[in-house]
């Protein structure tokens, strides 16, 4: 095995922050969604999928279409070699959280779903201010690390 570079750590609270953010809006909009459900039939089952659909790409290509990448000017990489990681294991990294927002769009399940995503992200929280570098569950699945961009 490859050992892993020594990469710069990514500010845990501004990237909490941001994360919090983006959950806030993610769940926002599945409220409405829901508040909606009654005159639109399965439209929180659909945004349950919708939701699945981001979280499987949003790290594609360094978290490129990562809300929270974006506020916080960070990216994922690849711990042995600091490049970006193939697109495959970025889907790998985020696959539990996909998983769940998939299982979530099963009517009758859907908020003990939500509620489980959300003890998820207390786990992978509490990883991310617990490890040195920085990395929650998904980074050690994936062998990635969150890293400061350079702005220019």
């Amino acid at each position: 095995m490859t050992e892993a570079l020594r990469l710069p750590r990514a500010s845990v609270v501004r990237r909490v922050a941001a994360s919090g953010l983006e959950t806030g809006v993610l769940l926002g909009l599945l409220v409405l969604f829901s508040g909606l459900a009654p005159v639109t039939m399965f439209l929180t089952e659909i945004f349950c999928v919708l939701l699945a659909i981001y979280w499987g790409v949003k790290d594609i290509d360094g978290g490129k279409w990562s809300l929270s990448k974006r506020l916080t000017v960070t990216r994922v990489v690849d711990r042995t070699t600091g490049e970006i990681p193939p697109r495959g294991r970025m889907v790998v990294r985020n696959s539990y959280y996909l998983i769940l927002c998939l299982l979530s769009a099963i009517p009758m399940f859907e908020w003990a779903t939500l509620a489980l995503v959300g003890g998820v992200m207390l786990v992978d929280l509490i990883v991310m201010v617990a490890t040195p570098d920085s990395r929650r569950i998904g980074d050690f699945i994936a062998n990635t690390q969150v890293v400061p961009v350079k702005e220019n």
